[in-house]
Order: C-alpha cells, then sequence, then structure tokens
C-alpha cells in the first residue's frame, strides 16, 4: 500500500473514533436530538467534542429559532443542553423561543457580556448553575411555569429574583452560599430540596429584603440559613394564612405581616420593627417572644387575637396601642417588657379579654402585662379579665384616662396600684366591679360622671382620696364601696340612689358632711353586719328620702347636726340611735312616722325643729335619754298640735318659729327667750346661744353646699 493511501485510511479512521458534542448545526447553533433523529426535539448545544467543548463558542447576538429543520424534518427547539453557552465570553445577548421547556446545567455559566433577556411562560426547569457569573444579569423573573431551580442557579450575580405568582409550588434546590442575591419576591410556595453533598454554607449570605406573595401557602425556612444581613420581611396581605416550615431562626429586623402566620415560637429574635396588617386575625404565640430590641409595634384595625407569649421579652418596647378590633390578649403576652410605659386600648364597642391569670406573689406569674412598668393607659372600651390573678393587669400605674365606650371596669381592675394619682372616668360608664381600685392610696379624687353601680370595695382603702362625686343616676352602692377613705371630707349621695350596702363608708374618719340627696324612692341600706357609716364623725349630715333597713340599727352614731328633709316620709327604729355628739335635729315636714328609739341616746341634744304642721306619731322611747330641757321649735300657729300630742308635749319648751326659724317668747312678753315671764339674764344667753348655733349650723351647710352643685 502506498503512502498516500495509508494516510486517507487513518484519516478515515479517526473521524469515525471522534465523538462530536452536537448531532447536526443550522445557521451556527448546534443541536442534539433529544429522542433520537425520529424523535420531535431538539435542544440547542456547543460546539465541539465531548471532551473539549465550545471550541468555537457562540458570539454576539444569538436567536435560537422555536423550530429548525434538519434532513427534511422539523424538529422542535425545547431544551438549552448543558454547558450550551458556557464560558462564551463574547456573546452578547440571546433570544428564547417560548418551546423552551428546560435550560440545563451551567448552560450560560460565565456569559460574563450577555444582557438580561425574558424567560418565557413555559418553561419548566432551570438546572444548576445555569445563569451563574452573568455578570450583567442582575435582576430574573422567574415565570409561573418553572417547578425545579438547580442550586446556585443566579450565583455570583444576580441580586434581584422575582418569582412569578403562582399555584404550584417551585422546588428550589439549596445553594452553596456563592449567591450575592439581595432581594427576593416569592410569588408562591417554595420548597427547599437538599443536595447530598451540599455545604453547610448559607444559600442567600447577602438577602437584604425577603417578600412572600399572597399567593404563597408555605415556605421553608431551609433557604435562610445564615441569611445574616435580612432587614426586611414582607408578607403580603392575604386572607389566607402563611405556614412557615422549620425552626431556623430568622435575622430580619423588620417584619411586615400582612396575614396570618403557622409558624413555631421565637423565629424572629432580631426584629427592630413589626407591622401587623389589617388581614391579620390572630397574632400567634411567641412570634416576638425574646425581641429585646423590638422598638416599633404598629397593629392594624381587623387584629382579634394576640396570643400568649406573643411579645414576651420585648424589652425595647416602650409604646403599644391595640386597635378597637382585638378582642383576647393572652397570658403572658406582653410579659417582662420592661421598657413599656404607654399603653392604649383603642375605643371599640367589642368587649376586651385580658389573661389575668396567676398572682404577683409568685415567680410563675402569666398575666398578659406581668412585669411591664405602665404608668399611662388610655382605656378606650370595655374589659374583662380572665383567670384567678387576684391582682391588676397594671401595678405601676399613675395615669388613667377612659374613653366613651367604656361600660365597665372590672373586679381587681386596678387593685393595690399604689402609684395611681389620676383617674379620668368616661361619661357612659355603667358598672365599677368589686376592688376594681381597692388600696390605690394615692389617688386623691374621684369624679364619677356616670355609672349605676359601684362594687363591693370597689375604693375601699384609698386614703388619700379627699374628694368624691357621684352621679345623678347611680344606683347601687355595694357593701365597703368606699371604706377607709379616711381623707375623704364631704360626701353627696344622689336621689336617684336606691341601694346601700353594708359599712359602704366605714372608716370615713375624715367625712364633715354627708348629704343623702333628696329623692322619691325608697333608700334601702344593709345594716346586717355594721352600719354604713360606721365610724364616721361628721358635723352635719342630710338626710333628703325614706330609709328602710333590714336589721333595725342605726346608720350612724356621731353627728353634730341632723337634718331630715321634706321628702323623708318615716323615720325607722333606732335610725340615729346613740348619736351622742348631736346638738341640733331638724324634721322634715311630710314626716308622718317616727320609730322606736329612733333618736334615744342622744345625751347633748339642744334644739329639735319639727316643720310638720301636724305632729309626726312616735314612741314613749323615740326621744329616750335626750336632755329634758331641750327645746321644740314648731312651725308657726301649731304649737296647740304639740302640746297635745303624745310624746312631743313631753319638751321642756315649745316655741312657734317666725319665717327666720327663731322662736317668739312663749309669754308672750318681748324680750323673754325662756318663757318664763320674766326678762333677765338668763334670756339673753338663752337668745345668744340661738343665734350662734343657727350661725353655725348655716356654716356647715354652706360647706356642704360647695361640694354639692345640686
Amino acid at each position: 500500500m502506498s503512502k498516500r493511501s495509508l494516510i486517507l485510511v487513518l484519516s478515515i479512521s479517526l473521524m469515525h473514533s471522534i465523538s462530536y458534542a452536537y448531532n447536526f448545526e443550522v445557521d451556527g447553533i448546534y443541536y442534539n436530538f433529544i429522542d433520537g433523529e425520529n424523535g420531535e426535539a431538539v435542544s440547542v448545544t456547543y460546539n465541539g467534542t465531548k471532551s473539549e467543548y465550545n471550541t468555537s463558542r457562540y458570539s454576539d447576538d444569538v436567536i435560537i429559532p422555536e423550530h429548525v429543520t434538519y434532513n427534511d424534518k422539523t424538529y422542535t427547539v425545547t431544551t438549552i443542553g448543558t454547558r450550551a453557552f458556557e464560558f462564551c465570553e463574547y456573546l452578547q445577548s440571546v433570544s428564547l423561543p417560548q418551546s423552551i421547556t428546560r435550560i440545563e446545567s451551567r448552560a450560560f455559566n460565565c456569559c460574563k457580556r450577555m444582557v438580561p433577556f425574558t424567560l418565557h411562560d413555559g418553561l419548566e426547569y432551570i438546572g444548576e448553575s445555569a445563569f451563574c457569573n452573568c455578570d450583567l444579569i442582575t435582576k430574573m423573573t422567574i415565570p409561573t411555569s418553572v417547578n425545579y431551580i438547580g442550586r446556585n442557579a443566579f450565583s455570583q450575580a444576580t441580586k434581584e429574583i422575582i418569582i412569578s405568582d403562582g399555584d404550584v409550588p417551585l422546588s428550589i434546590e439549596c445553594a452553596y452560599g456563592t449567591n450575592v442575591i439581595e432581594q427576593i419576591y416569592a410569588g408562591r410556595s417554595l420548597i427547599a430540596i437538599k443536595s447530598t453533598n451540599q455545604s453547610n454554607s448559607p444559600s442567600f449570605p447577602k438577602l437584604i429584603k425577603l417578600t412572600i406573595g399572597s399567593r404563597v401557602k408555605e415556605i421553608y425556612l431551609d433557604f435562610f440559613v445564615g441569611s445574616s444581613e435580612l432587614t426586611s420581611l414582607d408578607i403580603q396581605d392575604c386572607t389566607e394564612a402563611l405556614k412557615i416550615v422549620g425552626n431556623i431562626q430568622l435575622k430580619a429586623r423588620i417584619l411586615n405581616m400582612g396575614r396570618d402566620l403557622i409558624i413555631a415560637s421565637g423565629l424572629f429574635p432580631s426584629l427592630t420593627e413589626l407591622y401587623v396588617g389589617s388581614n391579620v386575625r390572630m397574632i400567634p404565640a411567641g412570634i416576638c417572644k425574646s425581641c429585646t430590641n423590638l422598638e416599633m409595634l404598629n397593629i392594624d384595625d381587623g387584629v382579634q387575637i394576640i396570643e400568649k407569649n406573643a411579645f414576651e421579652g420585648c424589652t425595647a418596647l416602650k409604646i403599644l396601642t391595640t386597635p378597637a378590633s382585638v378582642t383576647e390578649i393572652g397570658n403572658s403576652a406582653f410579659k417582662g417588657c420592661t421598657e413599656l410605659v404607654s399603653l392604649t386600648l383603642a375605643d371599640g364597642e367589642q368587649t376586651l379579654t385580658i389573661d389575668n391569670t396567676g398572682n404577683r406573689s409568685y415567680s410563675e406569674d402569666q398575666d398578659a402585662f406581668c412585669g411591664c412598668p405602665i404608668d399611662q393607659l388610655y382605656l378606650g372600651r370595655s374589659v374583662v379579665l380572665k383567670g384567678d390573678g387576684v391582682c391588676s393587669p397594671f401595678p405601676k400605674i399613675s395615669n388613667v384616662v377612659m374613653g366613651q365606650q367604656v361600660k365597665g371596669i372590672p373586679k381587681y381592675m386596678f387593685i393595690g396600684c399604689n402609684l395611681l394619682t389620676s383617674v379620668q372616668f368616661g361619661d357612659n360608664l355603667e358598672t365599677i366591679g368589686e376592688n376594681a381600685f381597692q388600696d390605690c392610696t394615692l389617688l386623691s379624687g374621684a369624679d364619677i360622671k356616670k355609672c349605676t353601680t359601684i362594687g363591693a370595695e370597689a375604693f375601699k382603702g384609698c386614703s388619700a382620696l379627699a374628694t368624691l362625686s357621684l352621679p345623678e343616676g347611680l344606683q347601687i352602692i355595694e357593701s365597703s364601696a368606699f371604706g377607709q377613705c379616711s381623707k375623704l371630707k364631704s360626701l353627696v349621695i344622689p336621689g336617684s340612689v336606691t341601694e346601700i350596702g353594708s359599712v359602704a363608708f366605714d372608716g370615713c374618719a375624715g367625712l364633715k358632711t354627708i348629704r343623702l340627696a333628696d329623692g322619691d324612692d325608697r333608700l334601702t341600706i344593709d345594716n346586717l353586719s355594721w352600719r354604713i357609716f360606721e365610724g364616721c364623725r361628721p358635723d352635719y349630715f342630710y338626710l333628703g328620702r325614706t330609709v328602710s333597713s333590714s336589721e333595725k340599727t342605726n346608720i350612724i352614731t356621731n353627728v353634730g347636726v341632723l337634718e331630715i328633709g321634706d321628702k323623708v316620709k318615716s323615720i325607722y327604729p333606732c335610725m340615729f340611735q346613740g348619736c351622742d355628739n348631736m346638738e341640733e335635729l331638724t324634721i322634715g315636714g311630710m314626716v308622718s312616722s317616727i320609730g322606736d328609739n329612733a333618736f334615744r341616746a342622744s345625751p347633748y341634744l339642744a334644739s329639735v325643729y319639727c316643720n310638720g304642721s301636724v305632729p309626726p306619731v312616735c314612741k314613749s322611747n323615740t326621744f329616750y335619754g335626750c336632755p329634758t330641757d331641750a327645746r321644740l321649735y314648731v312651725p308657726k300657729g301649731c304649737k296647740t298640735a304639740y302640746t297635745t300630742a303624745d310624746y312631743w308635749k313631753d319638751f321642756g319648751s315649745i316655741v312657734e318659729t317666725n319665717e327666720d326659724g327663731i322662736g317668739d317668747p312663749a309669754s308672750g312678753l318681748k324680750g323673754d327667750g325662756d318663757g318664763d315671764g320674766v326678762v333677765d339674764i338668763a334670756d339673753a344667753v338663752r337668745i345668744v346661744n340661738l343665734v350662734v348655733g343657727k350661725i353655725d349650723t348655716l356654716a356647715r351647710k354652706m360647706e356642704w353646699n360647695t361640694h354639692d352643685p345640686q
């Protein structure tokens, strides 16, 4: 064989032994059959052998057709093959047809001059490192049709990824940590796929902002391991809850919560700001537990429940406003918020339930605001305290303002708040519960504008309470309601009150004047256990209506001047028995009967003014133990009626009064003050004492009038 023939044979043999990376080429683009030459689809590949790819790399602008014809057969271009454009450093742009369903691994790796292009809807698969190191592709939108993205698909260059809204979950293989992605918009559920050779480095170490769209149903936290620069997490509005899978703590500083979350406790330890949107119905348990840097908490109207421990230990939180929609605050919800000083419970018609479980004498307290030094409270609606805690949720409170929609103050609401100095009551209050303000030892005044019931011991032990205004319309004052309010000086009980409980004003030793205002309805008092004014020593007491009692005992024992108004029709037995300081008594003109021992044992009683033209029916012991020389003053022209009436005629002196209330001489002799028929020094002393007594009585009346706008 000649040398030339040998070379030809060797050349032919070499050609058969070389395996090229492509099956055919059309218009400068290289293709491979996907299912063989008889199939229907082809993929774009590179020019070269299988061992040395892209020996003649693509450059400039490449337009990939949707269909290509080879050997008279037309194929659909569906795939950008593995490494098809890898290292094509002079490639400037690529136009993909809508027929592309897959972009395989490293397909555009290191195409550093390639400008961004659109991924069409219909694409389903993006392989590993498909767009790695594409320096100019800083933003990429993933169409709804994509269901899989390989690891590091956009690493090194891409800074923003937009995953279009959709209902089909997107599976993403966790990366090696070479991503420089700063912003992600996730428009559908994301499922994390861990690689068998995955390293421990974070998937998105440079991530700053993550936005989760309204159609996302669940998201896996595996993606965000080590995303230490994450500043903002924006969960967009939706009525359906978002499930966050995993227990990895997110480092986000700002959270916009636009929907309910199904989430584990304590996933946001680095939050500084939380904005809760109007579509959220429940703030989940422990969501911000131990977020020690949380300073801003904004809750929109629409939120209904703040679950237990939600903000426990948020030690930087200083101001809190809960909207009108919130109906429940769970136990320990704000426990340990040691800087929380101002709380606004916004105006609303719905009652708010606050979990008040536990007692502050134990370390395991679980009440909603345990350990919070709240000193300013705006109460915009009625509150119910839930649980067995005999304590106030706000032990450090100093100032309370109530809105117009507050209907009731619950039992124990402010019990033991010994720093409370000021309370502004609302105009539509109906009830003040038992022990509501008990032992608020710095509370100096209570101007109650409207209320129907004041519960037992509601203000008991408010030892600094000096002024009290009770509204017309008040009906019931329960037992010990104002017990031990020792600095209270003047008391006016409105005519609308129909019931006063036992020892309601027990120990109010500072009271100088007491007025039970005029009223048509009978007042019922409970003297069963002890008298309602036990321990009170007023200078002046006014009774403006008829009183009944289940137990016929006296209501007060120490009074200087007692005046019974013209609305009173009867005085029950023993009602004022033992008033050992009483010097003057006035009985209204409508009193028709006086019971046994009603004024018994009043040893200093000097003057009795009975204004009725008809002497009231009384008993032999009505005035038993009163001085025999007490003078009885009766209306002009009525002396005869009294001098002939049983028991009234026993008074030592009966004098008819002028309009000024000073009696006419019984003898008719001018200047005969004691009516003995002789004008002497005794008459002068008698008249002087009478005038001084009238002036003293007038002064006492003026004193309680200054506290009574009526």
